[in-house]
């Protein structure tokens, strides 16, 4: 393993480019390929706005050096046709790149790597090399300067020093054990997937048992008030999924028709968000995701940007239980929407239940800082009904002054923040062992 890490890195040295594709058990002529289209895109691209900018520059008079905005236009005219020049001498470079045998030869050394790793025709069949560079290393942006090239479609993969290889290799080793202690107790197909994902993904998954526990509370909630579309609210929810195995019991259990989730953070890309959906739609977890409304209107998910007010990207995933029901979920994903505050008045008001799951740095006090703030602005609006909260259940949630005021229901599993193996992988070894539940309803 080891010795194929050395390998790899020595070649990412001399060529000082690898994308993420060959790191991937990709076959080599699709890696090939892949690239080609990615460049030829480029081209096109580059191309299309150099020319849009040599438009611009001819549209703008300097025919009279007498006028008043001579000098002005001139700038505008000059700055616009360095753009274009910039973006056409970009497009033919990197053609010329492409027609001069640039992605054969920097292949070719590649197969050799593809051969020893028990696949003449793949890179990295087991996925090593990815696994080891997401949750070890860091892509180095170092993009050249001026024109484009070839190379500044990738970044340079900075490898991490031998002891943390064998850090690694011990997670690998312990598989089986990490599998067993967070995904054994849960049945289901999401709980099979999280089986098999990626060692970095994992932690995507924690928490999967207390989640799957949760749907009893929330099903009891849902036959007191008659409703069958509850609503989740999950702040600062970040990249975790394990929530949608309540969902996915609850559709199960034939107790909802449809849900919503939604999710508050500020920096989660809506685009990574939608590619885990289309993950669990090829793992046939559920039928499948579609995209639905933006805020504003945003068109693509991975055009969003951070304007003043926030933006909001939906999702529909389509869930058939094992009855053959087809349950819709509606995913909200909002970023940046509610200021200092975890979460918007609005989203509190819709919310049959509130997750509370390592809110800030892993320190429990940040969920009890939440659990306040939900109490707080329960009074602002003026809501009465009853909702549920799950959250962290260590000793110092217990001896909250606001959680003595309720009547907590633990769950056993670990639940919350977890430091991982030797600092790695935040999936295991968690800090809070069991969570609540708590109805705010109740206060």
């Amino acid at each position: 393993m080891a010795d194929y890490l050395r390998t790899i890195k020595q070649l990412i040295d001399k060529h000082q480019m690898l994308t993420p594709a060959v790191l991937d058990g990709e076959s080599v002529p699709q890696f090939k390929a892949d690239l080609e289209k990615a460049a030829r895109q480029r081209i096109q691209e580059e191309r299309q706005r150099g020319e849009e900018l040599r438009n611009n520059a001819r549209a703008i008079d300097v025919s009279n050096p007498n006028n008043d905005s001579y000098s002005t236009n001139k700038s505008y005219k000059d700055h616009w046709n360095k753009m274009a020049d910039h973006y056409l001498q970009s497009a033919d470079h990197l053609e010329a790149q492409l027609d001069n045998g640039f992605i054969e030869n920097f292949t070719a050394p590649l197969q050799s790597v593809a051969a020893s790793s028990g696949d003449k025709d793949r890179f990295d069949t087991w996925q090593e090399i990815k696994t080891a560079s997401h949750l070890l290393s860091a892509y180095s942006k170092k993009p050249l300067p001026g024109i484009w090239t070839l190379e500044k479609f990738a970044s340079p993969l900075i490898f991490a020093e031998e002891k943390d290889i064998a850090a690694y290799q011990k997670l690998r080793g312990l598989r089986g054990e990490i599998n067993h202690a967070l995904f054994e107790q849960t049945k289901g197909t999401l709980a099979q997937h999280a089986k098999k994902v990626p060692l970095r993904e994992l932690c995507q998954w924690r928490s999967l048992p207390v989640f799957d526990a949760f749907a009893t509370h929330v099903s009891a909630l849902l036959e007191k008030t008659q409703k069958r579309t509850p609503c989740f609210l999950y702040p600062a929810a970040g990249t975790h999924y394990a929530f949608l195995q309540t969902v996915f019991r609850l559709a199960e259990n034939n107790a909802i028709d449809a849900a919503t989730i939604i999710a508050t953070d500020i920096h989660v890309d809506p685009n990574k968000m939608l590619a885990h959906f289309q993950g669990l739609q090829a793992a046939q977890v559920i039928e499948k995701v579609e995209l639905g409304k933006s805020y504003p209107n945003l068109n693509q998910p991975w055009s969003y940007f951070f304007v003043r007010e926030g933006t909001e990207q939906t999702f529909t995933l389509f869930y058939r239980s094992t009855q053959g029901k087809l349950v819709p979920i509606y995913v909200k994903l909002a970023l940046n929407r509610s200021g200092e505050a975890y979460f918007r008045d609005e989203y509190l008001k819709q919310a049959d239940a509130v997750i509370i799951h390592d809110p800030g740095s892993g320190d429990v006090k940040d969920s009890i800082r939440l659990l306040d703030e939900i109490v707080t602005a329960r009074g602002r609006v003026g809501l009465a009904r009853e909702q549920l909260v799950l959250m962290e259940g260590g000793s110092a949630a217990l001896n909250s002054k606001t959680i003595q005021q309720s009547h907590p229901t633990k769950i056993k599993g670990s639940y919350g923040h977890c430091n991982g193996i030797e600092g790695i992988g935040e999936f295991f070894n968690c800090t809070q062992e069991g969570a609540i539940v708590l109805s705010v309803g109740e206060f």
